[in-house]
């Protein structure tokens, strides 16, 4: 246990080591099991750092950081063990005095440029050993690498960084690139003030690309009251500083609108797809919250355009290696999901201008296919409300990830609801019995204990009869 975890805490350092960025002690917190005591996990610190190379050369350890951007009191300990002539030469006379500020700001950048030039001699040493021409090695002295570094830790550090590559390829488990974000703002089309909001999953795709999916509400304007699912690329850049974050989007919408008819005083559901341009502002603060501001112009093939401003909340589910958007979603060794049975009771709104709802309740199994890959089964009942009472089953897939120790998980799903009856408050069948419909969901679960987990889902039936609803639960499930 503590050889593997030893393994991606030097992970975590190398790859920050290599691309000149710090860690957050959130993210090393969360390599490790929530009751494992302190004094163990700075032991296994010290183990990892010593793999890597002698700390008398590099320190890893020293690209931990606070919110202060300073490494905590463990680093100067260790400081203080093993440069002793150069940590009491600072101090002077009063050996016994604490560190000032400056004194401690001029520690770690001192041991933060050995690390780097460590981690950059270890590179260029990676790329002699696998150059073909080998004719100057009996030349180069075997005892230094980059002026001072003798040639074994450098190996050392180049099979280490090879074995953990390999187990990152394999599906090693490391922090995350997922966030989670809530938006809000205002929106203007059909010359019309009106609300929008969003939810928001992204991840990166690289230093400078991300991708997300987003459930946009509109809001309500004469005539219309759309919302509905969005994906999008993002370009992105730091403007100047890795916390600040300047992003551009576009991606395709499938919208469901409820429209009013010109006469009569009925409605439609209307369904179609448009495309969502955005561009988008991000501070990323040291304790993993995100601040946005964005700027969406959505276009659609039916009905109006419309143009928002909304300023959102965000948060890494994730600790990142520092400050910043991380780079790329680590992959996951298991499935997120073996076999769970839930239960659901909620809310069930059906889409028209009077929004009429009901009690509603669901049952629902589910089986873990692949390592982000969900399928269910269940049985859904969307109560009687004063247009129309509904039941039937319901099967889909589901994208699904994992975070916090998996005591979150997040998923979207889509699949099929077969209406087994639909009554218009009469004995008679109503227009949706014995049809098939679209179902939509973004879903959360919340980990309990061992076995039991609290659910949240939002459910959208999509129909092509005027019926669609937002079918709103929370639940338990049983995990087994």
């Amino acid at each position: 246990m503590d050889i593997e975890l030893e393994a991606r805490i030097a992970q975590l350092l190398l790859r920050a080591a290599r691309r000149r960025k710090l860690v957050t002690y959130g993210s090393f917190h969360t390599i490790f099991p929530p009751d494992m005591p302190l004094n163990r996990r700075y032991l296994a610190l010290e183990k990892a750092t010593s793999s890597i190379c002698d700390l008398r050369l590099a320190d890893y350890g020293a690209l931990l950081c606070t919110d202060s951007g300073l490494p905590g009191p463990d680093f100067y300990v260790r400081f203080r063990r093993v440069h002793a002539e150069r940590y009491y030469a600072v101090l002077g006379a009063d050996r016994t005095r604490k560190l000032k500020l400056v004194e401690k700001q001029r520690f770690a950048r001192e041991a933060r440029e050995e690390v780097y030039r460590h981690a950059r001699a270890a590179t260029a040493e990676a790329s002699a050993a696998a150059s073909p021409d080998t004719s100057s090695d009996a030349s180069r002295p075997a005892e230094t690498v980059a002026g001072r570094m003798p040639a074994q830790p450098v190996c050392n550090v180049l099979l280490l960084g090879a074995a953990l590559v390999a187990g990152e390829l394999l599906g090693a488990p490391a922090a995350e690139a997922q966030e989670f974000s809530l938006f809000g703002g205002a929106a203007r089309a059909s010359n019309t003030d009106t609300y929008t909001w969003a939810f928001n999953y992204q991840e990166g795709l690289g230093q400078y690309f991300a991708a997300s999916f987003s459930w946009l509400n509109e809001g309500h304007v004469p005539d219309h009251h759309r919302d509905g699912q969005l994906l999008q690329l993002w370009g992105r850049v730091p403007l100047g500083n890795p916390k600040f974050i300047l992003q551009a989007g576009i991606g395709p919408y499938r919208y469901f609108d409820t429209t009013t008819a010109d006469q009569g005083g009925s409605y439609s559901d209307t369904h179609g797809w448009g495309v969502v341009y955005s561009v988008r502002a991000a501070y990323y603060a040291s304790s993993r919250w995100i601040a946005q501001l964005q700027l969406n112009r959505v276009h659609v093939q039916r009905g109006p355009d419309a143009t928002s401003v909304m300023f959102g909340v965000g948060y890494q589910l994730d600790a990142p290696d520092s400050p910043g958007p991380r780079d790329w979603a680590s992959s996951s060794t298991a499935n997120v999901t073996n076999n769970e049975v839930a239960a659901y009771l909620g809310k069930t709104i059906v889409n028209s201008t009077s929004s009429p709802s009901a009690l509603g309740g669901a049952l629902e199994y589910r089986r873990g296919l692949a390592r982000y890959l969900d399928v269910t089964l269940g049985y859904l009942h969307e109560g009687s409300s004063k247009l129309a009472r509904r039941d039937g089953i319901t099967s889909q897939l589901w994208a699904t990830r994992a975070f916090l120790n998996d005591k979150v998980t997040l998923a979207v799903g889509a699949g099929l609801y077969y209406a087994i009856n639909e009554n218009e408050n009469s004995e008679s069948p109503g227009p949706g019995a014995g049809k098939v419909s679209g179902l939509v969901t973004i879903a959360g679960s919340y980990r309990l204990t061992q076995h039991w987990d609290a659910r949240l889902e939002w459910n959208r039936v999509v129909t092509r009869y005027d019926r669609d609803t937002d079918v709103i639960f929370a639940g338990a499930g049983y995990r087994f």
